[in-house]
């Protein structure tokens, strides 16, 4: 939330414990001056039932439907009921048991119930130039004798809205930070920053102001609306077509919308405004009770606009323009569930803010309760030093090391440590954010990272290759980028093999795509097959066929960033959004999601370069081995719907969420099923000691502790079978000793492996 004197002529009284500030906005024309008054008074926050809540009642809704039928739930919270594999009744709102009380089964779990009193609105707006403002009128009402009224300022776009908003013939309660909180004085603005959630979900209704209407936008918001009456999307991120829907095949990513120019127009330009490159106003919307946009005189409800989104993001042969606008703005868009931190800062890379600490502040509302506390609130802290808080706050928490993702050796602060992301940098690239990219380098481990010293972050992994050649895949199209491509690995792609198994065309397959195949992800129909791929390249090779047919998915991605594609001496293929150099390492951090690039600077110690995709390393083969033949990994729906990770074998057919390659879990350990959490959402596998009771949040045969034994690494000895011996020895191979660096400066990741 930016500094901006709003209030010159008025003089805030200081709030009370656990007071916010509300205004009334006198009734009035156009043309008259702005007139409010300015009260104190205290909220009851109207929680959100519990997710354990939530999730129990849907289990007992799940129980009491026919044998058939299933029950999901949609971002709104409403209850679709499906009948599956049966087409005469594909999708309902209506419980099929006519016994059932439909006002149970439709209690919306996912809104708290809104504040009764007092009732208000809260304003979700862009504020505009510091100084561009206007005058406007504070009066103290009920005071005895009348006081004349203040004459200060506001800003001119929040002049806009209320001009808009105000009534003729009534007043208006709102809530609208600018004006109810005393934005000169730090340690209020520390404190109100910490309620937004709490301000926003008790608001009766947000109010989303776009600003006035041009360019089309009256047609845009009919388009979008009228489009979310013919699609559902669901809290397990399933797409199809709403019930009663008078277009039923608009869902499908393939299918063509019958949209004009004039209409894909409109929509660049309505998500073109400025509310939509905002941080802040992200959280506003998305924990209202109610929400209502307003754009000039049309408006929609704030979740079919939510939900449009989600689904057009979705659609292949979109404008340009408009993949990017929605492609970068789909994420923060999801359920509850998937508002982990990771995930929002990087929805926040896309966003901008006037303040660069705004950039982890506007997303503290959308965090968990345990989340959100971990992270102090204070403008008077250095930018760098929230940031680096905020990221061992996670690792703290957690056991993660995700926001290495974040890292950008380019991108980095002044001052700053490699490894501390810089989050006020905005980015416009799409690498290793959309569907697909919930890999397992490190397999179901947590990190051990910590600050020994200030500036210098220690962690254990695994270095498993060195980089001996780059190649530039500039940004424009498909073509040029293969062009490029084609020329630094054509040799390669002769080669009989590739060094993790398959051809070297596969790999390059794997490579191109970032492992988003059918393959794998049976459930995501957008994503081509691995053979039409490689066919597909082999035919472009040839001269017999387009990249830009063969990747058609994809295309759009080529036209918005530019990555890198590098070999290593090991033979491996990997791409990435930060520019390799020869001989940078490729390291799989344990508690990490993506394999992670490190500099060596000579001296033992190691700055972050960024993230990459290395085929063959994505699924914890440098800690476990390939897996077995005949094994493969799919991405299935479990018990609540998301994709997990599943382990089927070509040769009988088995499906298994066991890894083939561990060991049975050790007899002092049991699993306990989670729900999914905010916090950690793509594991949800806790594990307790029998013997003392501890849980912990990964799987212990890959802990340090079993990974580590007499400062000598072994993969969990006491737990490998004569059969493992093998892996045991690679193991102990690349678990090489390394001595703890003592490092003279902070800009570096240093590796502790005992």
């Amino acid at each position: 939330m930016a500094t901006m004197k709003v209030m010159s002529g008025y003089s805030y009284k200081k709030l009370g414990p656990g007071e916010i500030r509300l205004m009334t906005l006198l009734p009035g024309d156009d043309p008259d001056l702005l007139s409010f008054s300015i009260w104190h008074t205290s909220i009851k926050h109207a929680r959100q039932l519990p997710a354990s809540e939530a999730t129990s009642m849907m289990r007992q809704v799940q129980n009491s439907l026919p044998a058939g039928w299933t029950v999901k739930e949609t971002l709104s919270g409403r209850k679709l009921f499906m009948r599956m594999g049966y087409s005469g009744t594909p999708i309902t709102w209506t419980h099929p048991d006519p016994a059932a009380q439909p006002d149970g089964w439709q209690d919306n779990t996912v809104k708290p119930v809104t504040c009764p009193e007092p009732s208000y609105e809260a304003l979700s707006y862009v504020w505009g130039a510091p100084s561009d403002i206007e005058p406007a009128n504070v009066i103290e009402l009920g005071s005895s004798p009348a006081k004349p009224f203040i004459r200060s300022s506001i800003g001119a776009s929040l002049a806009i809205a209320l001009r808009h908003l105000r009534y003729t013939d009534r007043s208006r309660t709102l809530w609208v930070d600018a004006i109810c909180i005393n934005q000169n004085d730090v340690l209020e603005r520390n404190l109100q920053v910490k309620r937004m959630g709490e301000i926003y979900s008790s608001a009766a209704r947000v109010l989303v102001w776009l600003g006035a209407q041009a360019d089309g936008s009256e047609y845009a918001l009919r388009t979008l609306d009228y489009f979310s009456q013919q699609v559902e999307y669901t809290t397990d991120e399933s797409i199809g077509d709403a019930p009663m829907a008078k277009e039923p095949r608009w869902w499908d990513a393939e299918y063509a919308l019958p949209y004009d120019q004039a209409i894909w127009d409109s929509l660049v330009s309505l998500f073109r405004r400025p509310w939509f490159s905002r941080v802040w106003v992200l959280q506003e919307a998305l924990l209202a009770h109610e929400g209502t946009v307003i754009c000039g005189a049309e408006q929609i409800p704030w979740y079919s606009l939510r939900k449009a989104m989600v689904v057009l993001a979705e659609k292949l042969g979109l404008p340009a323009a408009l993949f990017a606008l929605l492609g970068s703005y789909r994420m923060g868009l999801l359920n509850r569930g998937m508002w982990s931190l990771p995930r929002l800062l990087l929805w926040g890379t896309f966003r901008q803010c006037t303040d660069p600490r705004d950039k982890v502040y506007g997303i503290l509302s959308l965090l968990s309760t345990r989340m959100a506390s971990a992270i102090v609130v204070d403008y008077a802290l250095p930018v760098e030093h929230v940031y680096m808080h905020t990221l061992m706050s996670h690792v703290e928490m957690t056991g993660r090391l995700h926001l290495l993702r974040h890292c950008h050796l380019e991108d980095r602060a002044p001052n700053s440590p490699s490894w501390v992301p810089n989050f006020a940098v905005t980015k416009q690239s799409f690498f290793g954010f959309r569907k697909g990219h919930n890999r397992q380098p490190s397999g179901h481990t947590a990190t051990d990272a910590f600050c020994k010293q200030p500036g210098v972050l220690e962690a254990s992994g695994l270095l498993c290759a060195t980089v001996n050649a780059v190649q530039d895949l500039p940004r424009g199209d498909l073509e040029t980028a293969f062009a490029a491509a084609q020329s630094f690995s054509a040799a390669q792609m002769l080669a009989d093999s590739y060094v993790a198994g398959g051809s070297m065309l596969t790999a390059l397959s794997e490579v191109i795509t970032k492992g988003r195949l059918c393959d794998r992800y049976p459930n995501i129909q957008p994503f081509p097959k691995r053979a039409d791929i490689s066919q597909g390249l082999a035919a472009v090779l040839n001269g017999a066929a387009k990249m830009e047919d063969t990747f058609s998915y994809f295309k759009e991605e080529f036209r918005l960033e530019n990555s890198f594609l590098c070999s290593t001496k090991e033979g491996y293929l990997g791409i990435s959004e930060a520019r390799p150099l020869k001989d940078d390492c490729v390291c799989v951090l344990l508690g990490c999601d993506y394999p992670i690039l490190l500099r060596p600077t000579g001296s033992g110690e190691y700055l972050v370069v960024g993230q990459i995709f290395v085929h063959g390393l994505m699924d914890g083969e440098s800690l476990l081995g390939s897996l077995p033949p005949d094994w493969e990994i799919r991405m299935l729906p479990g018990g609540d719907g998301r994709e997990v990770t599943c382990f089927f074998n070509a040769t009988d057919s088995a499906l298994t969420r066991q890894d083939p390659r561990l060991p049975e879990m050790p007899p002092e350990w049991n699993r306990l099923k989670r729900d999914r959490v905010q916090d950690d959402p793509f594991f949800h596998q806790d594990y307790q000691n029998r013997d003392s009771g501890e849980i912990i949040n990964f799987d212990p045969r890959v802990g340090v502790a079993a990974l580590t034994s007499r400062g000598e690494p072994a993969s969990a000895a006491d737990m490998i079978d004569q059969a493992q011996e093998k892996l045991r020895e690679r193991l102990a191979q690349q678990f090489e000793k390394a001595e703890r660096v003592c490092a003279g400066h902070g800009d570096i990741v240093r590796f502790s492996w005992g």
